[in-house]
């Protein structure tokens, strides 16, 4: 990102006069560390003078094209664009653009881009994506927080409060917190990645994508798998495009530490094995732990219990950021509601091929809350329906979220 950033400084001091002496270098530097210590909030304002800037920007016919143009060339899953590469691309030609939009200084948008930290630019809605035809009928839309009223502007700089709940029917461009590392071979369109010797082959199954792979032969050693998903709450707001779901299963720090925990393994669009589900409900053959990662588990931990946690990734994928104050009203509202809470266990070699609820030897995983930092939104621990005396024909576990209610089933098996 920061060869990105310093290009855009560079191309809008060439193209406009920066009205302030500073080096571009610093710059840049200052870009790639200020918003990951920036307060949410303190974002705000800047998305809202960029998002204006494009709108603005939008009036013009050439700079519609070039952006259709710059969308439907993206390599990257939904369309999406990295803001500040887009900004940088062709000499800065968005960059300039903006910077001529409102009047404003080449140094004035570099500052507004510094403090808003990393952005992505798209269509969240796929329909508005495929109805724009290039015409001014369009609207630019930011937000902070998920699921809030979107503030949106026209190309005539009116700025526009949006239903958080139901996109307009007018297209709507958004310029957002980023969610996709566009580093990642994963973040390609239809990429498929598996970066463990381990993983198996990923497939497909059911309403999404799974990653089922081979099954193993009936006698041979199990893997624990996800047949079944289901949640029963929206946890992605529609200016934030498709749901990025995730399944963490989650294990003691080290050998030594097992009071804390950690995500050992992650399943979802960018984890270490692929499976991307963008719908309530999901049938396939997910793997999330190999047998080898099972035998390994079990021998470094023989007297510790895994979790298995779903969330919706607003942030860095495979990492849990969540509210820690939150994480921990989700953790006291479970052990409040299910005092005998069971973390899963498989029953390798005593029951057969299947995933009991058995004791968990920790105190439920309240110490968790420490990799919890920004605003994912949590779904649920994975709860044994023989604890909670929940039923679904479908599923042998619950997502236990915050305030100890349901927000779906799982399906845990070993085979």
């Amino acid at each position: 990102m920061r060869a990105y950033r310093w290009m855009l400084v560079a191309g809008l001091c060439a193209v406009t006069a920066c009205s302030e002496q500073r080096s571009p270098v610093s710059v840049a530097e200052e870009s790639e560390v200020r918003p990951l210590g920036i307060d949410r909030e303190a974002r705000r304002a800047p998305m809202e003078r960029l998002a204006r800037r494009v709108a603005l920007a939008l009036a013009d016919p050439e700079f519609r094209a070039y952006v259709r143009r710059s969308l439907d060339a993206s390599p990257f899953g939904e369309r999406k664009l990295p803001f500040s590469r887009f900004l940088s691309a062709e000499g800065s030609r968005a960059g300039a653009a903006l910077a001529r939009a409102d009047g404003s200084s080449a140094a004035a948008v570099i500052a507004d881009l510094t403090m808003a930290g990393g952005l992505e630019f798209y269509f969240p809605v796929s329909a508005h994506r495929t109805a724009w035809q290039g015409g001014e009928d369009l609207l630019v839309a930011t937000e902070v927080e998920d699921h809030e009223a979107p503030v949106a502007f026209d190309t005539k700089g009116g700025r526009h409060v949006l239903d958080p709940r139901t996109p307009p029917r007018t297209p709507v461009l958004a310029v957002v917190l980023q969610e996709t590392d566009f580093e990642t071979p994963s973040a390609l369109q239809g990429a498929v990645v598996t970066p463990c010797d381990t993983c198996e082959t990923p497939g497909t199954g059911g309403t999404g994508t799974g990653g089922g792979g081979l099954p193993h032969p009936a006698d041979g050693p199990p893997s624990l798998r996800m047949t079944y998903f289901n949640v029963t709450k929206d946890f992605e707001g529609w200016l934030k495009g498709d749901p990025e779901y995730e399944i963490h299963v989650m294990a003691p720090v080290s050998q030594t530490d097992t009071a804390h925990y950690r995500t050992l393994y992650c399943v979802g669009e960018h984890g270490i094995r692929y499976w991307n589900n963008d719908n309530d409900s999901w049938s396939g053959d997910e793997v999330l732990m190999t047998p080898q990662e099972l035998d390994a588990y079990h021998t470094a931990f023989p007297r510790n219990n895994y979790s298995v946690l779903a969330i919706e990734d607003d942030d860095t994928s495979c990492e849990i950021r969540v509210d820690g104050d939150r994480l921990s009203a989700l953790i006291g509202a479970v052990s409040r509601a299910y005092a005998n809470y069971k973390a899963a266990r498989d029953s390798l070699g005593l029951n057969g091929k299947t995933v009991d609820a058995a004791r968990a030897a920790y105190t439920v995983i309240a110490t968790i809350a420490n990799f919890f930092k920004t605003n994912d939104d949590m779904i649920g621990i994975a709860v044994a329906n023989s604890i909670t005396g929940l039923y679904s024909p479908n599923a042998n576990w619950a997502w236990i979220g915050e305030n100890a209610n349901r927000y779906g089933f799982v399906k845990l098996e070993l085979k």
